[in-house]
């Protein structure tokens, strides 16, 4: 019983580090929240998507889908394919943002590019359904001539 009781505290304590290491605001070197606002206040798009991650699930934070689209956008504008991904779904779920499909299809457009998200296509192919012909010409229109803007 005893050794029982022993694995039982030794296995929550394991899986409470995996839980605190794995989180994506912990991600960067075992980084404190406060570290990880401070570099995404410094224009660091790492910190800013990991911060966006933490509200987007409330992991350290309260959840806040707001905070975390603007968080996303931030290092989506920066050209991290990962934010871009991100607020490409925000968008098109509506999730912290009015739903609006336009916006969707640009940065989940983005996100298709180097194939570093593969379901990005497929969620961008989604919504051709669901915009006019002009309104996707013109998202395709803003993605080719979209340059990532640094903020550091």
């Amino acid at each position: 019983m005893r050794r029982m009781t022993v694995y039982s505290v030794f296995t929550f304590a394991l899986g409470a580090i995996v839980f605190f290491y794995s989180s994506p605001v912990m991600a960067q070197s075992g980084a404190s929240l406060a570290q990880v606002m401070k570099k995404a206040n410094a224009g660091y798009a790492e910190a800013q998507y990991n911060l966006a991650l933490a509200y987007e699930e409330g992991r350290g934070v309260k959840k806040n889908h707001g905070l975390a689209v603007r968080w996303y956008r931030r290092a989506a504008m920066q050209g991290l394919v990962q934010a871009q991904f991100n607020l490409g779904k925000m968008y098109k779920n509506g999730k912290g943002v009015a739903r609006n499909y336009v916006e969707a299809y640009k940065w989940l457009s983005l996100a298709t590019r180097g194939d570093v998200v593969p379901s990005a296509r497929l969620l961008r192919d989604e919504l051709k359904f669901r915009l006019t012909r002009e309104e996707r010409l013109e998202a395709e229109e803003w993605v080719l001539h979209w340059k990532p803007v640094p903020e550091r």
